[in-house]
């Protein structure tokens, strides 16, 4: 596709009359929010009372759209699609687990960012077991980093040759659990 335009919101924001205005004017394919947090949530909201949600989609990135920050915005966080490198459903054997203990210790969801440090903490410890514990050879850790196997609970790990982490991408869709609590779906693999 291509970019028809790209609207930078005033920091801090939680009106977007102009910006709702705008994207009503360019009437564009799709809108991609880039937005997260407080702003994130409060766009949503706008973007859905003015109408705009049911007639040109609303795509989202996982930061904006974990599931702690879904009750905020209410049924216009609903049914929209974003693309992360976890989602709650996915079946990894450590998944159900790791979020029912952590959801019992902490009284809140499990998101993106807790994964990731659940998965870097394996990783850590897959090395450090690989090297003994011993940390003073750069070489031999960063070789025992490059070769750690572990359970990810984001499915598949590994390291490609620039050393980033190369991992499958997921498209979530939100919606509501069996208990009625937003959460995340998982779509598809991409």
């Amino acid at each position: 596709g291509e970019v028809v335009e790209v609207l930078r919101p005033r920091h801090g924001a939680t009106r977007f009359t102009d910006e709702v205005a705008a994207i009503r004017q360019a009437a564009p394919d799709a809108v991609v929010d880039l937005l997260t947090g407080g702003m994130g949530g409060a766009f949503a909201r706008e973007y859905a009372a003015a109408g705009l949600k049911a007639d040109i989609p609303l795509l989202g990135i996982w930061q904006g759209w974990e599931r702690p920050m879904l009750p905020a915005m209410t049924e216009a966080g609903m049914d929209v699609l974003n693309v992360a490198p976890w989602s709650p459903d996915l079946e990894t054997p450590l998944t159900k687990r790791m979020i029912t203990d952590f959801e019992l210790e902490f009284g809140r969801p499990v998101t993106g960012w807790v994964v990731q440090g659940y998965d870097t903490a394996q990783l850590l410890d897959a090395a450090l077991r690989a090297t003994g514990g011993r940390t003073g050879d750069r070489e031999s850790l960063r070789n025992a980093l490059r070769r750690a196997e572990f359970p990810s609970l984001r499915g598949s790990f590994r390291f490609d040759t620039n050393h980033q982490p190369s991992i499958n991408v997921y498209l979530r869709r939100t919606t509501r659990d069996a208990k009625g609590r937003p959460t995340e779906e998982l779509r598809s693999t991409l």
